[in-house]
């Protein structure tokens, strides 16, 4: 005699493993998916400037300086300032009277400036040779500058649903 299968027995079964499959593919999207940390840089003025670290993929990194305070956001290559590609997490930066200065290498540059520049904030990006990146890396405090690692500290919760970009360049 054959076993019968209830219809209902069968929707449940139906239902159940789609909402399986949809929380797997969830999470893997949200593992695949951006990482972010932030960190809050006053300057003298009273502005607020951001570094954020985004981590993508299989060791894809990038740092940025922002104006916006959501540390979940993708840098923006009209606004802020991007750091292709960093050797370390840290950054290297010295708040200064009328902004902020920026350390990069003179040779191979990381920094990309934004195609639209801050009107009330002043960066500079100091690419000199003296003294070279790799002084000031090693020693901040000597030159008047700072090195902050950027953590990955923030939850994104809305990365689960958002289309995964560890394929960015």
């Amino acid at each position: 005699m054959p076993v019968r299968i209830s219809r209902s027995l069968v929707t449940f079964v139906v239902v159940l493993s789609c909402m399986g499959a949809i929380a797997v593919l969830g999470l893997w999207n949200w593992s695949l998916s951006s990482k972010f940390g932030r960190v809050a840089i006053p300057l003298r003025s009273g502005v607020t400037v951001y570094a954020v670290r985004e981590s993508w993929g299989l060791g894809s990194e990038q740092l940025s300086i922002t104006r916006n305070p959501d540390g979940c956001v993708p840098a923006d290559p009209t606004k802020d300032y991007i750091f292709r590609n960093p050797a370390d997490a840290s950054l290297i930066y010295a708040v200064t009277g009328d902004g902020l200065t920026i350390f990069d290498y003179p040779f191979n540059r990381i920094v990309e400036e934004p195609s639209k520049p801050w009107n009330d904030v002043k960066v500079t990006l100091s690419r000199s040779k003296e003294p070279f990146y790799d002084d000031v890396h090693a020693n901040p405090s000597q030159y008047g500058a700072m090195r902050t690692q950027i953590p990955l500290n923030e939850t994104c919760w809305s990365n689960i649903f958002r289309r995964s970009n560890s394929f960015r360049k």
